[in-house]
C-alpha cells in the first residue's frame, strides 16, 4: 500500500491460501472491507487502523532509521503524515 500509495491493496496481491482463515476473521470483524463492486480490492475499514499499522510496523524510534524511511520517497512525508503524527 505504501509503494503503490494507496489506501486499497488487491486481494491477490497480498493473500495467500494460508491466510485466507485469518483475513475471513478480520473481514467478519470489520477490521477489513472489500472496496469496489468486484471485491478484488481490500481497505482498512477506517484509515486509524492503516495509520496505526504504518506506525507500529514500519516506522522506527531510532530518528535516522525514520529520516531514512521517510527521504527514500518524498511523498511519504505527505501521505504518511497521520501515522507519523500517530508514531511520535
Amino acid at each position: 500500500m505504501i509503494d503503490s500509495k494507496s489506501l486499497t491493496a488487491r486481494r491477490n496481491d497480498i493473500l495467500t491460501a494460508d491466510d485466507c482463515g485469518a483475513f475471513q476473521n478480520l473481514l467478519s470483524d470489520g477490521v477489513f472491507i472489500e472496496v469496489g463492486s468486484s471485491g478484488q480490492r481490500i481497505a482498512f475499514s477506517h484509515n486509524i487502523i492503516f495509520d496505526y499499522a504504518i506506525s507500529a510496523l514500519l516506522l522506527d524510534d531510532d530518528i535516522e532509521h525514520l529520516t531514512n524511511f521517510i527521504s527514500q520517497d518524498e511523498s511519504r512525508l505527505l501521505f504518511l503524515r497521520p501515522s507519523i503524527i500517530y508514531h511520535l
